[in-house]
């Protein structure tokens, strides 16, 4: 059986904001999904009635009383009878509707009895919109009232008319709900809604996991009301930001499926051991693949293995840490930047600069429509600086694009370098705001048109949208857009 309760989002309290932006999100796609659904429903509706209409208007206007060919379809016939009056005989052939929906969905609805139901397109997108699929009751709401009229103009004439076959019950779709929503307006049954714009299910906010501590200062947690859990989609916002809050959640994340959840999917925005994800000197150890082992240990679910979506790790061969008990899904919240960039009055001015050639590997072919500057480190007697190894910064507003900062010493000499070539504007972009140690103060005063950075590190957010450059870019957006990306929405 398919469930189609509401998913549960729970979280950890660090996290409390990005969650509540997260619900309302997908609470008004949700609605708007709705929204759309039933302007589309309404749309195929009035759109079959008046082509019914239509049709009967137009055999009565031509002067005849039986379907002309062309309703008729590909196997109208024309003779002579014996009084030397034109007779048509006819197979009626339900016939296809195209209607555009007042939201942009172009519809072409097959009335009953035709081999396919449905088929939706939009022209900004390739994928399916909406399956819709007329029920066997449905023959005087749509194609069936075509029909319908056909039939009965077609009984008046002298000559003979076929009776279409009845209509073939509604063929169900790979992700069709078990109980299908039902129009008022015309019986059309919604089976399906795969919309980029809308999640398929509402998604329900749970504050009911309690965060406990016990006098040793061990974590005491307990989820109230554990069994509304069973059989349910359960997705879970972590924040790895400090050791010390690491195995609080991994207890709570080993423990969902344990507790009969459907599927789990891991939200973790900042994988925070992801530079030390190689070995330069023998000896040192690679903490990207000890937190991946970590992760890789959440039970497996009735539906499989757990999912575990990470924004612009440090370096994408990082999901090779992961063992096969999950599935790491890497994303980018860079699309947060490119909409920002198209607001600025200087859009035509903006070059994208990376801090080092690792940045640049990790990053260029998202800005393939921007002009680039590439800096390196090279070494001075026994200092390391930053100097420019490709790209014009003159009279250009740059932006500094790189996956986190910490200190930001290398953010600051990739500015003086790019600025001592004739920039006008320079910018900044992180995904992750770490900043140890309020080392974002360095920013603050400087001569810097913007600092842009997500909440994927919930403890310096509150400082830093106090302080300019300092603008952020809520990763909610990123969120449900991976979420309606895949197959919450599918089952």
């Amino acid at each position: 059986m398919t469930s189609r309760r509401p998913v549960l989002l729970y979280y950890h309290p660090s996290m409390e904001d990005l969650a509540h932006s997260i619900s309302s999100l997908c609470a008004a796609a949700y609605l708007d999904q709705q929204q759309q659904a039933d302007a589309g429903i309404a749309a195929i509706a009035n759109s079959a009635n008046t082509s019914a209409v239509l049709s009967t208007s137009s055999s009565t206007a031509s002067g005849t009383t039986g379907p002309s060919p062309a309703a008729a379809g590909n196997n109208a016939t024309a003779s002579l009878g014996d009084d030397g009056e034109r007779r048509t005989s006819s197979t009626v052939t339900p016939t296809k509707t195209t209607v555009v929906a007042p939201t942009g969905l172009t519809v072409v609805v097959h009335p009953a009895g035709m081999p396919d139901s449905a088929s939706v397109s939009h022209s900004a997108s390739s994928e399916d919109l909406l399956s819709l699929d007329p029920s066997s009751s449905s023959a005087s709401a749509s194609g069936g009232a075509s029909n319908a009229a056909a039939e009965s103009a077609g009984s008046s004439t002298t000559g003979t008319a076929e009776t279409p076959a009845p209509p073939k019950p509604p063929r169900r779709t790979r992700h069709a709900p078990d109980t299908a929503r039902e129009s008022d307006l015309a019986r059309w049954r919604l089976l399906r809604v795969k919309n980029g714009g809308g999640i398929g299910r509402s998604l329900e906010l749970r504050s009911n996991l309690r965060w406990g501590v016990f006098e040793d200062g061990f974590p005491n947690l307990f989820i109230d009301d554990v069994k509304e859990m069973y059989g349910r989609d359960v997705l879970f916002l972590a924040s790895f930001h400090s050791p010390a809050v690491i195995f609080e959640q991994l207890s709570a994340i080993y423990a969902f499926p344990r507790y009969l959840a459907r599927s789990f999917t891991l939200i973790l925005p900042y994988f925070p051991t992801g530079t030390m994800e190689r070995v330069d000197i023998e000896g040192q150890v690679v903490t990207a693949k000890s937190l991946a082992t970590l992760l890789s240990a959440i039970p497996l679910t009735p539906q499989g293995p757990p999912q575990i979506v990470i924004f612009d790790i440090h370096a994408l061969q990082e999901r090779f840490y992961f063992g096969d008990n999950v599935i790491p899904r890497l994303e980018s919240a860079i699309p947060l930047l490119l909409d920002r960039l198209k607001l600025l009055p200087d859009h035509d001015l903006i070059t994208i600069a990376f801090p080092d050639e690792g940045a640049h590997k990790r990053f260029h072919t998202m800005f393939e429509n921007y002009p680039t500057i590439i800096c390196t480190k090279v070494r001075d007697g026994n200092n390391r600086i930053v100097t420019i190894k490709e790209g014009d910064a003159d009279g250009r507003h740059v932006v500094i694009v790189d996956d986190l900062v910490k200190t930001g010493g290398t953010l600051l000499q990739c500015a003086k370098a790019i600025k001592a070539r004739g920039a006008t504007q320079i910018s900044f972009y992180v995904t992750h705001a770490v900043f140890p140690l309020e080392s974002w103060k360095r920013f603050v005063g400087g001569d810097f048109a913007y600092f842009w950075f997500t909440d994927s590190v919930p403890t310096v957010v509150e400082q830093l949208v106090q302080h300019k450059p300092f603008e952020l870019l809520s990763l909610s957006t990123a969120v449900v857009n991976a979420l309606l990306s895949y197959d919450l929405h599918q089952y």
